[in-house]
């Protein structure tokens, strides 16, 4: 914050200037802080715990898969014309969370372990919404149920 020139601009409006720039990055908190004024200093310590405890959380297994199946209920994927449905779904990693949902499908291409980007970053969303990971990547893996 000490840096910022243009002083009638508000931290509110950096945030929302960062957002558009970096619109993938929508999970990382940001907090305007200056040294020299000694502002938001005692929010960085918590805020850093919080983002460590997020990047190692050992997520609910039962509850990822409520989650996501409720999620692909209200909004399907369909694929040549067949609803993805999940079949499974695994934590595969940690530092920083890595989740594998396993799909079935149907019809034609049913092989095919795929999913268009906007469609993991759909489940990415789903999975944050109920979640707190906070300051972390969320890796999401796609495979087909052998």
């Amino acid at each position: 914050w000490d840096l910022v020139r243009e002083k009638t601009r508000t931290a509110g409006d950096l945030e929302k200037e960062r957002r558009s720039r970096v619109q993938f990055l929508d999970w990382a908190p940001s907090l305007a802080v200056s040294a020299t004024a000694s502002v938001h200093l005692d929010e960085v310590p918590p805020l850093c715990a919080k983002v460590v405890r997020a990047r190692a959380a050992q997520l609910d297994l039962r509850r990822l898969e409520e989650t996501l199946t409720a999620s692909l209920d209200r909004r399907p994927i369909v694929q040549q014309g067949h609803p993805v449905e999940i079949a499974g779904v695994r934590q595969s990693g940690a530092c920083p969370p890595e989740i594998t949902v396993i799909l079935k499908r149907r019809g034609k291409g049913a092989g095919k372990a795929a999913l268009h980007f906007s469609q993991v970053r759909f489940l990415e969303r789903a999975i944050r919404q109920v979640f707190d990971l906070a300051g972390t990547p969320l890796r999401v893996r796609v495979g087909d149920r052998a």
